[in-house]
């Protein structure tokens, strides 16, 4: 990556609201990243997932879903 991309915050957001000043990534960097991720088979198909369930410490099950833009 070209623009030498700092990440502070796993959940994304950058300035005041992030842990740090939050994370400074240049969309082309971004987009690096995202071909990367694409290339590996097991990655590609996480990201095509649209609900995730789970049993959690609670032993209650749980299921989550993806935010997609249509």
């Amino acid at each position: 990556m070209a623009d030498q991309p700092v990440l502070k915050d796993p959940a994304g957001p950058d300035g005041p609201d992030g842990v740090e000043g939050g994370n400074v990534i240049s969309a082309r960097d971004l987009a690096i990243a995202a071909r990367a991720l694409l290339n590996v088979p097991e990655l590609a198909n996480i990201v095509t997932i649209r609900f995730y369930e789970f049993v959690g410490p609670d032993g209650g099950h749980h299921k989550i879903g993806t935010t997609t833009i249509c």
